[in-house]
């Protein structure tokens, strides 16, 4: 799962860990460049879906996280951050 994985950075780890066999999901606000690349890496032979997503609203965490979800890179910051715990009892503050 990548945060802000429309475009920029996000959008070239997406298509990268695609090529690598990964299934990827891209979430960011933007709904057209988002749909657009999942678009692109599954013409491409990759998997990708898109996913509409405010990382600052909590109840979204929940609902895209509620089944297994090995990574989570955030584009959302800066800094990235290695978290010690699943996501399912991470905190907001945690990230």
């Amino acid at each position: 799962m990548i945060t802000g994985g429309a475009r920029g950075l996000g959008e070239a780890t997406g298509r990268i860990m695609a090529k690598e066999g990964a299934t990827v999901i891209l979430t960011d606000l933007l709904d057209n460049e988002g749909e657009a690349l999942a678009a692109s890496i599954n013409d491409e032979g990759g998997t990708a879906e898109y996913i509409h997503q405010d990382v600052t609203d909590e109840a979204l965490w929940d609902t895209i996280t509620s089944g297994i979800m090995p990574v989570i890179l955030s584009r959302a910051e800066f800094e990235f951050r290695m978290v010690q715990s699943p996501v399912s009892v991470s905190s907001m503050r945690c990230w």
